[in-house]
């Protein structure tokens, strides 16, 4: 129904109301280390930021993807979003100014699946075309 949902694991009830903004299917959410936001990805070629006490989106919603979405990650600190597409790549984002960090990751000949980053956010992993690949953050 393009909307994100928190459900209370203890008790099996909706948190709060649906989160909504956007206008197609919601592919993956991944929340901030801290909890206190949630970012989504969608098929309408948006990744949003969620206030997870308020339900508003903040003002940094990377929009303008020709490419269908897959996957979102946090980075541990918190500070950067990861993102996997239907084109082959990935971007990281800066959670705070919006920017994009760096160059997207392009080495898949299909669909990435699923991003996610180590613990302590040296390397980030990408499953796609039957293979899992780690790039390393800092290179």
């Amino acid at each position: 129904d393009h909307t994100v949902r928190i459900w209370d694991i203890q008790t099996g009830e909706q948190v709060g109301q649906p989160l909504q903004g956007h206008t197609h299917w919601v592919t993956s959410v991944a929340y901030s280390p801290d909890g206190r936001h949630v970012a989504s990805r969608s098929n309408d070629n948006t990744v949003k930021i969620w206030d997870t006490h308020t339900g508003v989106s903040q003002p940094l919603q990377w929009q303008g993807y020709t490419d269908q979405a897959t996957s979102v990650a946090y980075y541990p600190d918190g500070r950067h979003v990861v993102h996997g597409s239907d084109v082959y790549t990935d971007r990281i984002w800066d959670t705070q100014t919006g920017e994009q960090v760096g160059q997207p990751l392009q080495d898949h000949i299909d669909w990435v699946r699923s991003v996610a980053y180590s613990p302590g956010g040296r390397h980030v992993a990408y499953g796609s075309d039957h293979t899992i690949r780690v790039w390393d953050t800092l290179t």
